[in-house]
Formats: C-alpha cells, structure tokens, sequence
C-alpha cells in the first residue's frame, strides 16, 4: 500500500513495512519496489521521477555504451572514426589522469584497460568462449620475422612516399629485385637501404676505404682499384658492385665530366674519382668530374665517389708521383698548391694577406696534409707556423708546427695535419725569432688529404 506525505516524500510498503524515499533524481536510490519476502524493506522514488529519466538511443552494432564529458551526452560508441570511444575527459589522451574501462569475462574475470598502463595500445577482446585475442597490436600488424618501415618523402622506385611497409626473409627485395633481403640500413631520406646476403662476402661492402687504390700510370692515365661498393642512383636507389681485378684504366683525355659531355681535364684543377655503373648493361667504368657531389651520369646509372685526384700546377697532366692508398691522397710534387713568403729583412711575422688557403670541402676530408719549408742563408733563427681562422692575430687555430735553427743554404721541412673546417676560411700565420733576410723563403705545400668519405 502507498502513503500521501506532505513533504514531498513518498513511501512504499512491503511486507508490511515502510521506507521513505529520497527526492526522485538521486541516483543513489533504485527506481522501482518488489517484495523480496516478510520485514524485507525496498526503497523507492517519488510520483516526479519520470522527469529524470533519458532515453538512451537504439543500438545499432555491437558497441559500448560511453559517456562523453565534453559534451555531457550518452551515446553507443564501437570505436570507429565517427563513434569513437572516449576515456577521461574524452580527449582519448593517454596518461595517470584517464580513467580505464572495466568489464567481465565470461568465465567472470574482471579486466580493466587503461591507456596509460596497459601493455597493449589497442582494446583487448575477449570472445564469448573466454579467448583474449591481440587484435590491433603490433604482433598482428607484422605477421612474419621482419621489419616495418614509413618511407621518405622522397621513395625509391616502386614505392610510395610516406607509406608503410614491411620487411622480412620472405618479401621481394625493394632496390634490387632479389630475395632474400636480410641486410637492411635507411638513407637521410628515411628509405631502407637492402644489400642481398650473397654480396657481402667481405666487410668491405660497406667499409671499402682499404680495397681502394689510384695511382697515376702517365701523364694522361689513372689506374683505378677498388672492392665491393654500394652504389647510388639520382633516385636513391642502391646495388652492390664488386670492382675488377687488376681496375679500371680512367683517361685524362676521355674520361673527364665535362657537364654531360666526356672530354679532357684542364690545368691546375681537382678532380673526383667515381666508380659508375650501368643498370642496363652491367658495365662497371671510372669517372673524373669537377663535382664532389653530383657527377653528370644518365638514368640508370648508379655512382660512388671514391678518391681525389688533381692536374698539375702548370699542365693537364697528372704528376706520376700521385697516388691514393685507401683514404690517402698524395697530390704529388707538380700538383700541391703552394703558399710562400719572401724574407725582407725588417719583419719577422709574416700573414698571407688576407688571402685564405683554398682547401678542398669538409665533406670530403676531414685533414688537409701540409708540408712547411724554410729555406736559410746562413742565419739560424727559430720558426712557428699556425693554419688559423684569421689572416692576423688568430683566436682558432687549426694546425701548428715549428722550425728549428738550421745551417746555411739548408731546407727545413716540417708536416702538419690542419683540419678543414666546417664553414669560413683558413689562413696562414708565420713568426720568426727574428727577422728574415732578402734570400731566405717560407713555403707552405698543400701535399695532400685524408679523405672521409667512406
């Protein structure tokens, strides 16, 4: 039986008892009342509680039911780009603030899944016979032993940029169409680069500098050695070669990159050597170009720089002194570029000018190999030299040796290592003891390189 009360609230009856009902909209209270037996007391709401109620919209798939605090309605969500799933303050974030979904299996197991702890980033699903399965993890993203890689903006052939792929044993080698591919490095560009495993047979694959060796045969010839390289197209796209025996033969007259057109090299000019391969035809050759960058090779064509070579000073002809042995790189007598001061008998520093020392660029060599000479008329006076960042009054130095006292008509020579600096100029400062006479010479020979583009 029910009871009128003039506060508001309403009673229930059952079994013979009564309870008084909170205002209806409490959510703390059930909303209805059955007898569940004798003394049994059931609370239940007031005549008012149909104006709480919501009506939750008729589901359509299989979905949970969320409730998403930005916009403070309740709705079915099954995860999907326009019914996702909300946690927390419905910013999907991930972190120790977002709340966590809470459920049963069916054997009655509770389960929780919080996105900030739990050791798989996608919801775990659970079928009805109780199996959790890993659907959207990373294990069932990559179905074989590999890799999975996004490539570049820019992609090798027969790949779209910015996609993602995956690598295994099993898949077709990208760049050059064989399989297996089980030796997988990225260029700058985010793009793997793949070597097939039967190449390597030597570590030199990758680390060739000491297969590498050039020497000038005469004055119009090279001779050109080299093991395996990797080789590179304008596309990105690499192979491996393995260099002849007994090298290449790379003319002075013919073999010379002219902007496209193979020609004959000039006077007092460096040159790279590069090893060029032919997709097309399988033909391995030699190249010099003026560029340390981007020779003037034709599609399909593949490339490596691999050594520095330069004419002599007053022909276009090569000093058969030069040689390169690995990274190396002796120019040679008639081919080192040479700096020299002349004694005047009244100064004993001496600059050169505010004109810098010409070097070739750092991302070919790291050190520049420098032989001082100082020639005496009899006077013995001590030499210091420095490679510095300023014509006068230097504050970095890049290299720096001495000169001892020497006899009459004596040269002096003395190496030096100076580093090639990133950026600016470097010039050479001179101080003497005391000062030079009329006679006396300063030289300073650019003799050669340590190359560091292997």
């Amino acid at each position: 039986m029910s009871y009128g009360y003039n506060n508001g609230w309403g009673g229930c009856g059952c079994g013979g008892t009564v309870q008084y009902a909170p205002p209806a909209c409490n959510p703390n209270f059930p909303t209805s009342c059955s007898a569940l037996g004798s003394g049994t007391i059931q609370r239940v709401v007031g005549e008012d509680s149909a104006y709480c109620k919501y009506t939750v919209p008729t589901l359509t798939s299989n979905s949970l039911l969320t409730y998403n605090a930005s916009t403070g309605l309740v709705n079915w969500a099954d995860g999907s780009t326009s019914n996702p799933i909300y946690l927390g303050n419905g910013n999907q974030a991930s972190s120790s603030s977002v709340g966590s979904i809470q459920g049963t299996t069916p054997t009655g197991q509770l389960v929780e899944f919080n996105p900030s702890v739990s050791t798989e980033t996608q919801f775990p699903i659970v079928s009805p016979s109780g199996t959790t399965t890993s659907w959207g993890t990373i294990e069932k993203i990559v179905p074989n032993q590999g890799l999975v890689y996004k490539t570049g903006s820019t992609a090798p052939t027969g790949l779209n940029p910015n996609t993602v792929y995956e690598l295994s044993t099993s898949t077709t080698n990208v760049t050059t169409g064989t399989s297996p591919a089980n030796v997988v490095a990225f260029d700058s560009n985010g793009n793997p680069i793949i070597v097939p495993a039967a190449s390597l047979t030597t570590s030199s694959a990758f680390i060739d500098a000491n297969d590498i060796s050039i020497t000038a045969t005469s004055g119009t010839s090279l001779n050109v050695n080299f093991g395996q390289l990797v080789v590179t197209n304008n596309s990105g796209s690499q192979v491996v070669i393995s260099g002849a025996s007994g090298g290449y033969s790379l003319s002075l007259t013919s073999g010379v990159d002219n902007g496209g057109t193979l020609g004959t090299a000039t006077t007092n000019t460096y040159y790279y050597v590069y090893a060029v391969y032919s997709a097309s035809t399988g033909t391995i050759s030699t190249l010099l170009s003026t560029s340390s960058t981007n020779p003037t090779v034709g599609s399909g064509y593949y490339y490596r720089l691999i050594g520095l070579f330069k004419t002599q000073n007053s022909a276009a002809t090569a000093d058969t002194t030069y040689f390169q042995n690995g990274s190396f790189v002796y120019l040679g007598a008639g081919s080192s570029p040479s700096y020299s001061v002349t004694g005047n008998n009244t100064a004993s520093t001496y600059n050169n000018g505010g004109n810098p020392i010409v070097f070739i660029p750092y991302g070919v060599a790291t050190f520049a190999r420098l032989r001082v000479v100082y020639k005496s008329n009899g006077t013995s006076l001590n030499g210091s030299f420095a490679i510095t960042n300023a014509a006068s009054s230097p504050s970095i130095i890049y290299g720096s040796t001495t000169i001892a006292p020497i006899g009459n008509s004596i040269n002096a020579y003395s190496n030096i290592n100076a580093i090639i600096q990133v950026s600016g100029s470097a010039y050479y400062n001179v101080q003497f003891s005391g000062n030079i006479t009329s006679n006396e010479t300063f030289s300073i020979i650019t003799s050669g390189y340590e190359l560091n583009i292997f």
